[in-house]
Protein backbone atom coordinates (compact mmCIF):
# COMPACT_ATOMS: atom_id res chain seq x y z
CA UNK A 1 0.00 0.00 0.00
CA UNK A 2 1.34 3.26 -0.72
CA UNK A 3 1.68 6.18 1.63
CA UNK A 4 -0.71 8.31 -0.79
CA UNK A 5 -3.37 5.29 -0.30
CA UNK A 6 -2.78 4.84 3.26
CA UNK A 7 -2.92 8.35 4.30
CA UNK A 8 -6.42 8.33 2.06
CA UNK A 9 -7.87 5.31 3.86
CA UNK A 10 -6.64 6.50 7.81
CA UNK A 11 -8.36 10.27 6.41
CA UNK A 12 -11.31 8.27 6.11
CA UNK A 13 -11.20 5.97 8.98
CA UNK A 14 -10.58 9.40 11.08
CA UNK A 15 -13.65 11.27 9.41
CA UNK A 16 -15.89 8.40 10.24
CA UNK A 17 -14.93 7.86 14.45
CA UNK A 18 -14.27 11.49 15.39
CA UNK A 19 -18.49 12.25 15.17
CA UNK A 20 -19.37 8.92 16.36
CA UNK A 21 -16.70 9.53 19.55
CA UNK A 22 -17.04 13.39 19.87
CA UNK A 23 -20.51 13.59 20.11
CA UNK A 24 -20.82 10.67 23.01
CA UNK A 25 -23.28 11.63 25.03
CA UNK A 26 -21.83 10.29 28.84
CA UNK A 27 -18.72 9.47 29.77
CA UNK A 28 -17.99 5.72 31.13
CA UNK A 29 -18.90 5.20 35.01
CA UNK A 30 -18.36 1.50 35.48
CA UNK A 31 -16.67 -1.46 33.77
CA UNK A 32 -20.39 -2.41 31.94
CA UNK A 33 -20.38 1.01 30.13
CA UNK A 34 -16.89 1.27 29.30
CA UNK A 35 -17.26 -2.29 27.70
CA UNK A 36 -20.28 -1.39 25.93
CA UNK A 37 -18.86 1.98 24.61
CA UNK A 38 -15.78 0.20 23.68
CA UNK A 39 -18.14 -2.32 22.20
CA UNK A 40 -19.82 0.50 19.82
CA UNK A 41 -16.27 1.47 18.73
CA UNK A 42 -15.03 -1.82 17.41
CA UNK A 43 -18.62 -2.25 15.75
CA UNK A 44 -18.12 0.79 13.73
CA UNK A 45 -14.68 0.02 13.07
CA UNK A 46 -15.37 -3.33 11.66
CA UNK A 47 -17.94 -1.87 9.36
CA UNK A 48 -15.82 0.60 8.39
CA UNK A 49 -13.05 -2.34 7.72
CA UNK A 50 -15.35 -4.28 6.14
CA UNK A 51 -16.42 -1.81 3.59
CA UNK A 52 -12.89 -0.67 2.95
CA UNK A 53 -11.89 -4.56 2.58
CA UNK A 54 -14.92 -4.80 -0.06
CA UNK A 55 -14.26 -2.12 -2.22
CA UNK A 56 -10.45 -3.31 -2.39
CA UNK A 57 -11.46 -6.95 -3.54
CA UNK A 58 -13.65 -5.38 -6.19
CA UNK A 59 -10.76 -3.28 -7.37
CA UNK A 60 -8.38 -5.43 -7.20
CA UNK A 61 -10.61 -8.37 -9.20
CA UNK A 62 -11.18 -5.48 -11.39
CA UNK A 63 -7.75 -4.48 -11.90
CA UNK A 64 -6.73 -8.64 -12.18
CA UNK A 65 -9.53 -9.02 -14.80
CA UNK A 66 -7.85 -6.44 -17.51
CA UNK A 67 -4.77 -8.52 -17.49
CA UNK A 68 -6.73 -11.58 -17.76
CA UNK A 69 -6.07 -12.74 -21.91
CA UNK A 70 -3.40 -15.07 -20.55
CA UNK A 71 -3.37 -18.02 -18.54
CA UNK A 72 -0.97 -16.53 -15.85
CA UNK A 73 -3.38 -13.34 -15.41
CA UNK A 74 -6.62 -15.91 -15.14
CA UNK A 75 -4.34 -17.77 -12.32
CA UNK A 76 -3.61 -14.43 -10.92
CA UNK A 77 -7.25 -13.27 -11.31
CA UNK A 78 -8.49 -16.84 -9.59
CA UNK A 79 -5.47 -16.55 -6.65
CA UNK A 80 -7.11 -13.08 -5.51
CA UNK A 81 -10.25 -14.09 -5.73
CA UNK A 82 -9.70 -16.92 -3.39
CA UNK A 83 -7.57 -15.05 -0.94
CA UNK A 84 -10.14 -12.28 -1.05
CA UNK A 85 -13.23 -14.75 0.07
CA UNK A 86 -11.40 -16.36 2.90
CA UNK A 87 -10.56 -12.38 4.39
CA UNK A 88 -14.06 -11.47 3.78
CA UNK A 89 -14.91 -14.20 5.67
CA UNK A 90 -12.43 -13.99 8.71
CA UNK A 91 -13.74 -10.39 9.02
CA UNK A 92 -17.21 -11.10 9.21
CA UNK A 93 -16.01 -14.20 11.43
CA UNK A 94 -14.56 -11.77 13.87
CA UNK A 95 -17.74 -9.85 13.92
CA UNK A 96 -19.72 -12.46 14.89
CA UNK A 97 -17.63 -13.60 17.65
CA UNK A 98 -17.91 -9.50 18.53
CA UNK A 99 -21.38 -10.02 18.79
CA UNK A 100 -21.82 -13.30 20.35
CA UNK A 101 -19.56 -12.10 22.92
CA UNK A 102 -21.32 -9.02 23.73
CA UNK A 103 -24.44 -10.96 23.47
CA UNK A 104 -23.27 -13.47 26.27
CA UNK A 105 -21.49 -11.31 28.88
CA UNK A 106 -22.98 -8.06 28.73
CA UNK A 107 -26.84 -9.12 27.14
CA UNK A 108 -26.46 -6.30 24.89
CA UNK A 109 -28.65 -7.45 21.95
CA UNK A 110 -28.24 -4.29 19.54
CA UNK A 111 -30.53 -2.92 17.20
CA UNK A 112 -33.28 -0.70 18.16
CA UNK A 113 -34.02 -0.01 21.86
CA UNK A 114 -37.92 -0.05 21.36
CA UNK A 115 -38.63 0.84 25.14
CA UNK A 116 -37.55 4.46 24.42
CA UNK A 117 -40.26 4.45 20.67
CA UNK A 118 -42.91 7.26 22.11
CA UNK A 119 -46.49 5.47 20.74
Amino acid sequence: MSISLARRVAFIILLTAVPAISFAQTTPTDFKSLANMLIKIITMATSVVITLAFVYYLWSIATVFQDSGSAKGWEALRTRALWGIIILFVIFSIGGILHVLSVTFFQWQGGIDTSKIPT
